[in-house]
């Protein structure tokens, strides 16, 4: 499984659950744990970029409601692309 995780929060759950090695792409703000520094890089919360991602071929990409656009999503899934939407509150 290759994961995009565009969500810090998210990127630190997967280190935390030992799925690291499986982390294909992550943007700029995540930044922890240590390791996730070297994952490569797709973007910024708001802006990732779609050609990066698609590029890393993820089965799933991690987004959030609050910082992700419904087009941006639809683009994924037209590709294939799994997409697991979050709505953190807290």
């Amino acid at each position: 499984m290759r994961i995009c995780s565009l969500l810090p929060g998210a990127t630190e759950i997967l280190y935390a659950l030992g799925l690291g090695d499986q982390i294909a792409g992550v943007t700029h703000e995540c930044d922890y744990p240590p390791e996730a520094k070297n994952v490569a890089k797709v973007g910024d919360t708001l802006h990732p970029s779609l050609e990066r991602i698609i590029a890393l071929r993820p089965q799933v990409v991690l987004v959030s409601t609050a910082s992700q656009l419904e087009v941006f999503t639809q683009q994924l899934e037209s590709q294939n692309i799994a997409v697991f939407v979050t709505d953190p509150h807290d």
